[in-house]
């Protein structure tokens, strides 16, 4: 009887550090539109698009990321981080949808 050792899933962690990335960007996008911060409001230079488009194009890739982690997760390919996957995924998957 062969054991081979599994493999650690990169995929799961990578898709949990963008996910959390972009819904953090989301959170200070919410929180600066809220409060009518001025850094956010009353810059003409563009800045204030890198934290809607963090939250979009971060969050995009981290559940299609984590999709794939959860897949080799559930496929046997190695049997660590499905909360990862799983967690990165519908963070990633929140802060796409839900960006202004």
């Amino acid at each position: 009887m062969d054991i081979e050792p599994k493999r650690g899933n990169g995929k799961a962690t990578w898709s949990l550090i963008l996910g959390i990335a972009a819904f953090i960007s989301l959170v200070a996008l919410a929180i600066g539109l809220a409060l009518n911060q001025s850094w956010l409001m009353d810059n003409d230079n563009g800045s204030w698009l890198i934290l809607p488009l963090t939250a979009l194009f971060g969050g995009g890739t981290a559940t299609l990321i984590g999709s794939f982690g959860w897949i080799d997760v559930r496929r046997g390919r190695t049997d660590a981080g499905l909360r990862e996957a799983q967690f990165g995924s519908i963070l990633g998957g929140i802060a796409a949808t839900r960006t202004p």
